[in-house]
């Protein structure tokens, strides 16, 4: 079983890095829908639209919802987790959308440390997709500011993180930043870029403070198709920890024989990032949905 603290990240792989400069402006980077505008390459022959922001629930009224704002997160109220929580949560395990599975843990207030407990179907080697899509947050549950209907969203494959940061035209398109001195994360550009005047993005991989950006310019990053995934901790069992210091995103993959309990994520801190991390999946990590074209 792999286990990641603040400071170290035990990884079973990584992906590429690296990524360039060009855009996809318009005035409103976000459809009706919540959906990104500008594209997002995830295979050779395959591109994605991203949600506006982390997916967030609140278990009083069931409600799925995304982010407002793409930095924004909830933090330490992830810990005050129940089947009542009147608190928004955006830290999940793995496949805990609510649905049924099969798994002894499924709901997304689940709190048990005990990894078995989220395997779909009670079999490490189910996915989130298939015969087992709905296991899936965004395939199984409306999103009431993402459109509103289930089965309008899905989670990345661990196969399509790795592209997204690294595969074909998308290299050189990724890097760490901060915003207002305070949102530390990683910036994806879309396929198509031309930076807006005046504001330089570097592709950098260390140091969160290596693009910093006020409101206003993020702002203008973000109208011109850029993409923050912000760095909004984890949570084990109920306890919260290393907001703005590490970032996790799960992936809709199972791992392999030799890490039965794990499941792809996405992992970043300000030093490294991989994209195809076996982590244990009891672990409540960010949500980052797609819509496919």
């Amino acid at each position: 079983m792999l286990l990641l603290t603040a400071v170290a990240m035990m990884v079973a792989a990584s992906c590429s890095k690296e990524a360039n400069n060009n855009p996809s402006p318009s005035s409103t980077p976000f459809d009706d829908n919540g959906a990104s505008r500008a594209l997002f390459s995830v295979a050779a022959d395959r591109q994605v639209r991203l949600s506006r922001g982390n997916l967030q629930y609140q278990a009083s009224t069931d409600t799925w919802r995304f982010a407002e704002k793409q930095y924004e997160v909830v933090g330490v109220t992830n810990s005050f987790i129940s089947a009542s929580n009147e608190d928004w949560i955006d830290l999940f395990c793995w496949g805990t959308s609510g649905w049924e599975s099969g798994a002894n843990a499924y709901q997304p207030w689940s709190v048990s440390v005990d990894d078995a407990d989220y395997q779909p179907g009670g079999n490490w080697q189910n996915g989130l997709f298939g015969n087992y899509a709905n296991a899936d947050w965004g395939v199984y549950n409306p999103i009431s500011n993402g459109g509103n209907q289930p089965g309008m969203w899905r989670t990345l494959k661990n196969t399509e993180w790795a592209y997204l940061f690294g595969g074909g035209k998308r290299v050189n398109r990724w890097g760490r930043a901060t915003i207002d001195d305070r949102y530390n994360g990683i910036i994806l550009l879309p396929d198509e870029w031309n930076a807006p005047e005046g504001i330089d993005f570097t592709p950098t991989h260390v140091g969160f403070g290596s693009n910093a950006y006020t409101l206003e310019q993020w702002e203008h990053m973000e109208e011109a198709g850029a993409i923050f995934l912000p760095a909004a901790g984890y949570r084990e069992g109920a306890a919260f920890g290393t907001q703005n210091e590490f970032g996790a995103y799960w992936s809709a993959s199972p791992v392999n024989a030799d890490y039965p309990n794990c499941a792809l994520s996405l992992i970043f801190n300000e030093n490294e990032l991989h994209c195809n991390a076996g982590v244990s999946r009891s672990y409540a990590f960010s949500v980052r949905l797609v819509q496919d074209l």
